[in-house]
């Protein structure tokens, strides 16, 4: 585990009003990229799913420092993988879906001291399969398979007496498969399919009699699939198919007669496909296709007649097809693409006339493609690429065109933000894995806005071998005296090829050269869940 700092320079020099500002990275991974994903904050720590050399694919903690930036639990013990996904956080408490290798990908829960297994819901190496997590009530509901009812809806407190089905809405061992949920009126909503209906919009108050199916929209076995659940001005909207209309806008306040379409934006059969719903300014906007304009911005204040395009971005049938709508500062800023500029950054006030092209990042024809919009620290935070060749960079705008600028840091190579999957605000930073360490991979990387005299620094770890290549004994240098500390000597693959327990009197402690034949390990220092991974060269 290593940190690393980088300074940071404007990309667009011409409006670049930004002093100097850091860039940190935390190198779980020294030979390899760790991959980070699935970043949420609990309990003030920031929790993500990683790779290392040693314990495969698995998840971790920091608090922010290097200090305390460690492995949270080998679930699947040694160099295996656990895949946690699905990291969803209520009050105090963090589940996520993992494979120990025994009871398959279950529901786990961790409290930060504490990670276990919640049930082997599909008792054996059989997987549940717990998904669409989501905390309602103080709880979790979420899909799984116990292989008796098929994937269907439960609910957990994080105890295993307090997880169970909560209702087997399709009977036997199909399953409903529930998804979408979204709290209204405190009542949860979902899609799922009862076997006879197809998936509709249901409802449930977490118990197995207050679970029921709102309306059939689509009377037929496929169903009206209900998608894009949002609650607006004291009502859930959403995206739906009722068959005659095609998938369209369409509104509830829970009841059967309270259900409806909103508007048949692409008259008769074909479906205007409303999808990223946002709410803004009293209005609900989205991205819909009237089958003249194609994928374009509309408006809606829940009634057929407020239901509106808002900007015709690419004039005539091909659509500019506005993604990631957010606001911010009063506006909505979203990527789209028009016939001059390719995919860029747009703003919009909700009106016509203020909807307009806030920065041609990639100049000409060639698209910067913003994503990942996030506000951090009043201002937007976005990747775009700057030009053909430098690929994602960091992105931010405080609205106006002189704000709007891109950062990239000293030594770092192209393309950084490849494969990111997004950016997370925690402890006064904006955290995400990136490339910037280019001979590391991805890592995890946390960049402060806050101005700064900040230097490039060679990684540090906090403990040194020496001499390296060894030759009949090596040096580990770090140790706190008095504490007990595990030695253990890897290679490449993880496998565990030698372990000694000890307890320094010392900083240094020298240790006898392990019977190996020559080649590279790894040599793992271990202080309780604090691991530091150190790459050992045998002559």
């Amino acid at each position: 585990m290593h940190k690393r700092y980088w300074a940071i320079i404007c990309l667009l020099a011409s409006s670049c009003f930004i002093k100097a500002q850091s860039l940190t990275e935390f190198g779980i991974n020294a030979y390899g990229g760790a991959f980070p994903n699935n970043l949420v904050v609990c309990n003030g720590k920031l929790y993500f799913s990683a790779t290392d050399s040693t314990h495969g694919y698995e998840t971790w903690v920091t608090d922010g420092t290097g200090n305390d930036t460690q492995l949270l639990a080998d679930i699947f013990e040694g160099s295996g993988n656990s895949f946690p996904q699905y990291l969803t956080v209520d009050s105090n408490l963090l589940f996520f879906q993992a494979n120990d290798s025994v009871h398959g990908q279950e529901l786990w829960v961790s409290n930060g001291d504490s990670t276990k297994l919640v049930l082997d819901i599909n008792h054996g190496t059989n997987p549940s399969l717990p998904q669409n997590l989501f905390v309602f009530n103080r709880k979790l509901y979420f899909q799984a398979d116990d292989s008796i009812h098929g994937s269907e809806l439960w609910v957990s407190d994080g105890t295993t007496a307090g997880t169970q089905l909560v209702a087997d809405i399709n009977t036997g061992v199909a399953g409903s498969f529930p998804s979408g949920f979204t709290a209204y009126n405190n009542k949860l909503y979902f899609s799922a399919n009862d076997g006879a209906h197809g998936y509709e919009l249901w409802v449930t108050d977490g118990t197995s009699g207050g679970t029921s199916m709102v309306k059939d929209i689509y009377a037929d076995s496929i169903g009206s699939m209900p998608i894009g659940f949002t609650v607006f001005n004291g009502k859930l909207y959403f995206s739906a198919n009722d068959g005659a209309d095609g998938r369209e806008l369409w509104v509830t306040d829970g009841t059967a007669g309270g259900t409806a379409l909103v508007n048949d934006i692409n008259a008769g059969y074909l479906s205007s496909n409303p999808q990223d719903l946002t709410v803004f300014d009293g209005k609900l906007f989205f991205q819909a296709d009237n089958g003249v304009n194609g994928p374009e911005l509309w408006s809606s204040d829940g009634t057929s007649v407020g239901t509106q395009l808002v900007n015709d971005i690419f004039s005539g049938s091909t659509g500019s097809y506005p993604q990631g709508i957010t606001a911010y500062s009063g506006k909505l800023f979203f990527a789209a693409t028009d016939s001059l500029h390719g995919t860029e950054l747009w703003v919009t006030d909700g009106t016509n006339l203020g909807t307009t092209l806030l920065a041609d990042l990639n100049p000409g024809y060639n698209s910067s493609n913003p994503a990942y919009f996030t506000i951090y620290h009043n201002k937007l935070y976005f990747s775009g690429a700057p030009d053909s060749v430098s690929g994602a960079q960091l992105f931010v705008t405080d609205g106006t065109v002189p704000g709007t600028q891109g950062l990239i840091f000293n030594g770092a190579p192209l393309n950084p933000l490849d494969a990111t999957n997004g950016f997370t605000v925690f402890d006064n930073n904006l955290a995400f894995g990136a490339y910037y360490d280019g001979v590391a991979g991805q890592q995890l990387w946390f960049f402060n806005d806050a101005p700064t005299a900040v230097k490039q620094i060679e990684a540090t770890t906090s403990f040194t071998l020496y001499p390296n290549p060894c030759h009949n004994y090596y040096t580990v240098n770090g140790f706190n005296p008095g504490e007990t500390y595990t030695i253990r000597v890897t290679d490449l693959t993880g496998r565990i090829l030698y372990e000694e327990l000890v307890e320094p009197f010392s900083q240094s402690m020298q240790f006898v050269e392990p019977p190996f034949s020559a080649g590279i390990y790894l040599l793992q220092v271990q202080n309780g869940r604090n691991i530091s991974t150190l790459r050992m060269v045998k002559n």
